[in-house]
């Protein structure tokens, strides 16, 4: 089983992520930009780079230990 991402893939989500992305990016002065553009993708490739992606919980190993559980008692005491 592969833990990376191919190059197909991750063109993928960079054209998934480019909305996002070109979104953030009105919010910045016109000269920074280019260069916030190309920090957010290397950003995104660093942290593609370093994850497994065969390490990812299943969902119940995922409410089991995660934070869900204090999550829901948070709403129903109505704190949230």
């Amino acid at each position: 089983m592969r833990s990376q991402l191919n190059k197909t893939e991750i063109e993928e989500l960079f054209r998934m992520l480019e909305p996002k992305i070109q979104n953030s990016l009105r919010e910045t002065s016109v000269k920074y930009r280019d260069d916030l553009e190309q920090e957010i993708k290397l950003l995104i490739l660093t942290i593609i780079n370093e994850k497994n992606f065969n390490d990812v919980p299943g969902f119940f190993e995922f409410i089991e230990e995660g934070d869900i559980p204090e999550f829901f008692e948070l709403i129903k005491k109505g704190e949230f």
